[in-house]
């Protein structure tokens, strides 16, 4: 979407794992398999599976509760590779091991993420070879915003982190929960900011249904600012309609494109092709279109802009000057 990707936009499954998430594996399975169970195991667990994947989708009958979390525990502490994968983390397993590893950065406050300082933590993938050392920092960014976009899939919210096997987990709109390595992450996706429209949409959209009813001026000036400050009309129908403001959108419009020409924070052009304008320094009606009046060349650009001031006489503020 922004940038070009140095690479396929498809991201690569590698068929032959690194020797050691081949010990991790296989280390985690045999802990498994030494659970005590109340029936016999029907079919064998993922090799590649991350830690969290054995807790919340296990694929053993009859396990008793907390055997799973008790034996990936045991490996952790007991066995060098476990005791590895500990230092490596931190060794603050506190938490709870799913926990832990599924939700490093990220926790769940009535649905919204909490994020944790995670450069320390990318800088250590980053050392220990997970991941390439120039993408810790659009990493840091794409955490701290928990927003982003992606050129094909567009607008996404990245729910976790998994620092073992060194992926996002992110919702995309009409592909939830898809998982993409942190190095393709950071070179295909452009991070987004809380305040942006598509973040404010997926986090409170009662909230924009309310600020439309109540104030056009700052739910227009809140898609303006989340297209770099400028947009058409057309742009700014598509990022309200349906899901803000779901009936007569023209009504609507009409209503609010009064209130932005009679406003000194906006520059309205007379075509709808032409993009809408926020500025932060106010300039008055009558100021903006007696200047637009003597840039104009010739008698034909300059009179609908001689109509416009006939039409809004009333608001003008030295009628006589004008």
């Amino acid at each position: 979407m922004h940038g070009g990707v140095g690479r396929d936009a498809v991201e690569e499954e590698y068929l032959v794992k690194p020797e050691a998430q081949e010990n991790l594996d296989d280390g985690l399975l045999r802990a498994l398999l030494r659970l005590p169970v109340n029936e016999p195991v029907e079919r064998a667990l993922p090799a590649d599976a991350a830690i969290d994947k054995f807790l919340t989708k296990p694929a053993i009958i009859g396990v008793k509760p907390g055997a799973i979390q008790g034996a990936i525990k045991v490996f952790l502490d007991e066995s060098a590779l476990g005791k590895a994968v500990k230092e490596d983390m931190g060794g603050d397993f506190s938490g709870g091991v799913s926990e832990h590893t599924h939700n490093k950065c990220f926790s769940s406050v009535r649905g919204e993420p909490k994020i944790r300082p995670m450069r320390e933590e990318f800088e250590k993938m980053a050392a220990a070879g997970k991941i390439q050392g120039s993408n810790v920092a659009p990493l840091v960014k794409l955490v701290e915003s928990g927003f982003c976009s992606h050129k094909s899939w567009g607008f996404g919210q990245i729910k976790s982190v998994d620092p073992v096997f060194a992926k996002f987990t992110i919702n995309f709109t009409g592909k939830a929960g898809h998982t993409m390595t942190l190095d393709f992450a950071a070179e295909s996706l452009k991070p987004i900011t809380k305040n942006h429209i598509l973040a404010r949409k997926a986090t409170d959209l009662r909230g924009l249904a309310e600020l439309a009813a109540k104030d056009h001026l700052g739910l227009v000036k809140l898609v303006l600012e989340s297209n770099g400050g400028k947009a058409t009309q057309d742009q700014i129908m598509q990022a309200l309609v349906p899901d803000i403001i779901k009936d007569d959108w023209k009504k609507w419009w009409e209503a609010a494109k009064r209130e932005l020409k009679k406003s000194g924070h906006f520059q309205v052009p007379a075509k709808k092709t032409e993009p809408i304008v926020y500025q932060a320094n106010e300039v008055s009606m009558q100021d903006r279109l007696l200047e637009n009046f003597r840039m104009a060349r010739g008698l034909k650009a300059k009179v609908p802009i001689a109509n416009e001031i006939t039409v809004n006489a009333s608001d003008l503020t030295d009628k006589a000057g004008a």
